[in-house]
């Protein structure tokens, strides 16, 4: 009896011990490169392959397709109610799927951090993928019209100033994607009053038609506030 019960432990562990495969990313080079704060909005540009350099959060609420994101050590994915895709993450990383189990498949290495999340996840002895160009950043997108935000940080109530472009539409989420504010703005300086909402980082969408342009050909600027 003890013989048998040896065998059954020692296949057991040789099953355990075969799941902590190398994991291996298919990808090659990237289109997205992340070393801050950098969010992804539900109708924003389509990414295939991303990496969050350490330090970098990436906000996901596009809705695209099967993404693949790599997550260095220091590093945060945080995915919004529409992301979905394929997870590699490093010790030292951080995944949070915000409860969208079913959208994603992780694998990842012992000490990285998972929240959030009950999907399918492969546990690695090491995760392997090509190592991020971290001096390409993609930050808050930026514009030669000149808008301002003031005050940042803000206790609710803050101003958005235009330059020389004409502001046609704001949008305001949370950290999620989740939509909070949103509306069409034309004047040269708008009051935004988001009194009682809850502290923390929000991204404020400004669609900008260039001076002497036709309509549809609006740029996005994409600006952080902090409510405190």
């Amino acid at each position: 009896m003890k013989k048998i019960c040896l065998v059954f432990l020692t296949i057991g562990f040789c099953a355990s011990q075969s799941s902590l495969a190398k994991c291996t990313s298919s990808a090659t080079t990237y289109d997205l490169t992340v070393n801050s704060n950098v969010v992804l909005h539900p109708g924003g540009t389509s990414y295939l392959m991303g990496a969050i350099c350490p330090g970098g959060v990436l906000l996901d609420s596009l809705a695209c397709c099967t993404r693949m994101i790599h997550i260095s050590a220091g590093a945060t994915y945080e995915a919004g109610p529409m992301a979905y895709g394929i997870v590699y993450l490093k010790n030292g990383g951080t995944f949070n799927a915000h409860g969208n189990n079913n959208f994603f498949n992780l694998y990842y290495e012992m000490g990285a951090t998972i929240l959030n999340y009950t999907g399918p996840m492969t546990l690695c002895t090491a995760v392997s993928f090509p190592a991020p160009n971290c001096s390409t950043t993609i930050n808050e997108e930026t514009s030669t019209s000149g808008f301002s935000l003031f005050p940042n940080p803000s206790e609710g109530v803050f101003t958005i100033e235009r330059g020389t472009g004409n502001l046609t539409d704001i949008r305001i989420t949370d950290v999620i994607g989740n939509i909070i504010y949103q509306s069409e703005i034309v004047n040269h300086r708008s009051t935004i009053d988001l009194h009682g909402i809850a502290k923390g980082i929000y991204f404020v969408t400004m669609m900008v038609c260039p001076e002497n342009s036709p309509k549809g050909n609006e740029e996005r600027i994409i600006k952080k506030i902090v409510i405190d």
